[in-house]
């Protein structure tokens, strides 16, 4: 091993420390801000959505390096890959970071009404994702073998995600008979009567879903 290329191994493995700080950060909020829920906390729902300025300096950080490393070395092959893979990987645990604001600001919303049920499922699911997370995002980086099979899994639990969409959806319809509101976009400062058009909606989305129209 030349001595170019033992400073890029070493850059490529602090560059990959980097990253898993990065994703112990993102992890860290997701949990603060499901707990912020489960507890009430305002506060610390409040202190989710100020921000997540360290995740994106972080993210800043690690793309600089990125490009530094592909200017300086110009790898190729299996090096390039893990390069441009990092530059992925840390925009997808940016977006990790960024969900932990989004949980925060509808458990805020949330908490303006008095509890609809105990919350058991929903901290379960974030501890789950949270695990799978954190096991991908540690083997992917640490082992070549494992980049496949961790695709698999992210694949799977993308699967699961959709069927979290779909509930979602089946929640909005009941919604909108029981009270004949449309609820599908909450971020509205005041949610708005169901007009006829929304009922075609519905009936769309429910062929689409698979399942005929009532």
């Amino acid at each position: 091993m030349n001595q170019n290329h033992r400073h890029f191994a070493e850059e490529l493995s602090s560059l990959r420390v980097r990253l898993l700080a990065m994703g112990g950060l993102a992890e860290e909020r997701l949990r603060i801000a499901v707990r912020a829920l489960v507890d009430r906390n305002h506060d610390s729902l409040a202190d989710v959505i100020a921000g997540d300025a360290r995740i994106d300096d972080l993210q800043i950080e690690i793309d600089d390096r990125c490009f530094t490393l592909l200017a300086l070395y110009q790898p190729v092959a299996s090096d390039l890959r893990t390069v441009v893979s990092v530059l992925k990987i840390n925009a997808d645990v940016e977006r990790v970071g960024d969900f932990a604001v989004n949980i925060g600001e509808v458990a805020r919303r949330y908490l303006t009404h008095p509890p609809v049920k105990p919350l058991i499922d929903l901290p379960r699911m974030a501890e789950l994702a949270l695990k799978m997370f954190r096991e991908v995002l540690t083997y992917m980086l640490g082992d070549s073998r494992t980049i496949e099979p961790g695709i698999d899994l992210i694949l799977i639990a993308r699967h699961l995600e959709r069927v979290g969409d779909h509930a979602t959806n089946i929640a909005e319809d009941v919604i909108f008979i029981v009270e004949g509101r449309d609820v599908r976009h909450r971020s509205a400062s005041l949610v708005t009567p169901a007009a006829p058009a929304v009922i075609g909606s519905v009936v769309d989305r429910r062929r689409n879903f698979g399942t005929p129209p009532a």
